[in-house]
């Protein structure tokens, strides 16, 4: 399954005239099952992320936060969703910084959403001071016969 597209389908599906909230989170664990989260705030939506990948022990990974921009982003609309999206083993990185940042420039009247920009520095500097700010110092897996 390509969660990225699955994730950005099912928030261009929930855009309305407030934007996107609650928070919009997705994951697939290690059976490869999807979940669905409705994160509130970002203290949650980072706990979510970092839970899935230190305890619950997902495979992959993704959320988003609904931002205002401001002049010199780099974005299109006065509106994004900036993502965090994490995969295990993604690009040889270690697990605690095997993420990338991406954001979905939309406006909600009239509906238009674009695809996934992943090469947006203003966001990408934004979101990965975050995501490491929020990021648990270990990782314990035990492996019992």
């Amino acid at each position: 399954m390509d969660l990225v597209a699955k994730f950005h389908e099912y928030v261009s599906q929930t855009i309305d005239e407030d934007g996107i909230y609650p928070f919009p989170g997705m994951s697939i664990n290690k059976d490869g099952k999807m979940k669905i989260a409705a994160l509130r705030d970002s203290i949650a939506a980072f706990d979510w992320f970092w839970n899935q990948i230190t305890i619950e022990q997902s495979k992959e990974c993704i959320f988003g936060f609904d931002r205002f921009t401001g002049a010199g982003q780099g974005t299109e609309f006065s509106d994004v969703l900036a993502c965090a999206h994490w995969a295990e083993g993604m690009d040889g990185k270690g697990w605690d910084t095997s993420f990338r940042i991406g954001v979905i420039n939309y406006q909600p009247e009239p509906r238009i959403v674009r695809d996934f920009d992943f090469s947006n520095e203003y966001w990408t500097s934004e979101m990965t001071s975050e995501v490491l700010s929020y990021r648990p110092k270990m990782r314990v897996w035990l492996r019992i016969p």
